[in-house]
């Protein structure tokens, strides 16, 4: 999986997000998301919880513990990228 410049931004965005979850919850980061889930993620620029759970992995349990916060963390990178909803 190739990401373009903008979604490697994103990518490390997200991953920096993982890492603080991760160390607050004094879990692995992979627990969050994978590397995989993350670009994926990053790729098709989910905007609602629905969309979300179509990511390979993403269940349930990981849309009501982190679902809210990652489409957050997306919707961050949309303004700093001037780029509407």
């Amino acid at each position: 999986m190739i990401l373009s410049e903008r979604e490697f931004r994103e990518y490390l965005r997200m991953r920096e997000w993982r890492k603080i979850e991760s160390d607050k919850r004094n879990s692995a980061p992979f627990t969050i998301l994978t590397n995989a889930q993350l670009a994926e993620v990053v790729q098709q620029r989910p905007k609602t919880l629905a969309d979300l759970e179509k990511v390979k992995g993403i269940g349930k349990k990981r849309l009501e513990d982190h679902g809210e916060a990652i489409l957050k963390v997306l919707s961050l990178g949309d303004e700093a990228n001037g780029t509407p909803d």
